[in-house]
């Protein structure tokens, strides 16, 4: 963590534009998707959030499609060594 106990958080560049993208292609509706990374091994409080995964851009009314989408994104990012997922939601 940092010095003050607080973690930072780095976005990639790739995963940040597919996160306005989604947005910005569905403008009335809200978005969902999930942020995949890792801490970062150097053990400095930093949060690298490598890449983006959108999912759905409808109000969520059914469990078990994002139950299936969840599970298929662990599977990915666990190949890609990512340590954690993030679902993001956005208005």
């Amino acid at each position: 963590m940092g010095s003050n106990g607080e973690l930072k958080y780095e976005i990639s560049q790739n995963a940040y534009i597919k996160l306005v993208l989604h947005s910005l292609r569905h403008k009335t509706a809200a978005v969902n998707g999930v942020l995949v990374g890792r801490i970062s091994p150097k053990d400095d409080g930093v949060v690298e959030i490598s890449d983006s995964v959108p999912l759905f851009h409808s109000n969520l009314a059914l469990l078990p499609p994002l139950e299936i989408s969840l599970i298929m994104v662990r599977i990915s990012s666990s190949s890609n060594r990512f340590d954690f997922m993030s679902f993001e939601i956005e208005f």
